[in-house]
């Protein structure tokens, strides 16, 4: 009887014990919660950017960093152009596009924080393989149709599909979408942007529609940099916008909505509304004019959902190095041919193609269809 009760007693000895020290532990995590949850992710990330072995889905923050709740997203558009090899998975554009899906959710200087997805959307010409390969790379890939008009005739042979980019307001299942053409690269996380006072749902004004257009929603957003000449200062401003009223369709915030989507189907089907040469871009300036002037116009126009001004310092056309030295957050500017040929531009922007072909490399040999998990340690 004796033996018994002394094994029961030194049981629930260790049990107590445990127990109060796990209590401690716990009370000693209490106001370092936010610290402690990003060493378990750290900890939890075998190869740098992935949480485990075939898990390419960005990383996603502790609940106490994941400030928005709601669906937010980033998205860019991927188009094939007539008479160029759809298997090349070199193309510049392509390339251009992974090293965005590398930058905004893996490499750690320009990551999400919020485990914010990329949605990319291409046209049906894009091969499975260049599909494939940005899957694997943690995008979302979108296939959406083609959208044109016959009146529509863009200015340069490539821009013959941008019009599908509109399709973009038919993913009402996320909230706010901030789009990035492909030619971006990123100098600072994007995060922040979604928090902007501009960067909300407002009110559409009450001004009637014109003849043959379709009926507006009654909120919207549409938050876009405005264009900049090619000598300016940073931050830009006054004499250095190119057009107060006019905003390039490379970088913009939006909200998905199936109402806005049928407005704007609506004024492509009206020859003339707006210059065709920049297709997609000048029907959303048109959709989105504010009291200005438009490029294509004599007289100043009003709109009942005009676009609202982000700061140049998300994003910036035609950098100089006084925008990447000045703190600018992304630069519209291709990978492989700098605006001005600016040499500390090309060192940047080859150091970040060689960082991303090293790290999907990398993770290709660890975690593709045939890994060689003993060189991944």
């Amino acid at each position: 009887m004796r033996s018994l009760q002394l094994r029961l007693l030194v049981a629930f000895s260790v049990i107590t014990f445990f127990t109060v020290s796990a209590l401690i532990a716990v009370h000693q995590t209490k106001g370092n919660t936010g610290k402690a949850a990003l060493r378990l992710v750290a900890d939890r990330q075998w190869l740098p950017g992935f949480s485990q072995a075939g898990d390419t889905s960005p990383p996603v923050a502790p609940e106490s960093q994941q400030k928005n709740p709601e669906r937010l997203a980033y998205a860019t558009f991927l188009n094939y152009v007539n008479g160029t090899n759809p298997d090349n998975l070199e193309e510049g554009y392509f390339v251009a596009t992974r090293i965005l899906a590398y930058q905004l959710l893996h490499a750690p200087e320009t990551k999400t924080l919020r485990g914010i997805p990329f949605l990319v959307l291409v046209t049906p010409g894009i091969s499975q393989a260049k599909r494939d390969r940005l899957t694997e790379d943690g995008a979302t890939v979108i296939v959406v149709e083609n959208l044109s008009a016959d009146w529509i005739k863009p200015g340069k042979g490539r821009w013959g599909k941008v019009m599908a980019k509109l399709r973009a307001w038919e993913l009402t299942e996320y909230s706010r979408i901030l789009f990035l053409d492909g030619d971006t690269i990123l100098a600072a996380p994007l995060d922040g942007i979604f928090d902007e006072p501009e960067a909300q749902l407002i009110p559409t004004l009450d001004e009637p529609p014109r003849d043959g257009e379709a009926p507006l929603p009654s909120r919207y957003l549409l938050a876009a940099p405005p264009e900049v000449l090619g000598r300016h200062k940073f931050p830009p401003e006054g004499k250095d916008i190119s057009n107060p009223d006019y905003f390039n369709a490379g970088f913009f915030l939006f909200a998905p909505s199936h109402d806005m989507f049928q407005y704007y189907l609506s004024l492509l089907a009206l020859p003339g509304r707006f210059d065709s040469i920049y297709p997609e871009q000048n029907l959303l300036n048109y959709a989105h004019r504010r009291h200005g002037f438009l490029p294509w116009t004599t007289e100043r126009v009003n709109g009942s959902m005009p676009w609202t001004t982000l700061s140049s310092s998300w994003n910036i056309q035609r950098p100089t190095a006084n925008d990447f030295k000045g703190g600018v957050a992304s630069l519209h500017d291709k990978w492989w041919n700098p605006h001005g040929g600016i040499d500390e531009f090309r060192r940047y922007y080859a150091e970040i193609h060689w960082k991303m072909v090293g790290f999907f490399q990398a993770h290709n040999r660890c975690t593709g269809r045939h890994p060689d998990r003993s060189r991944c340690k």
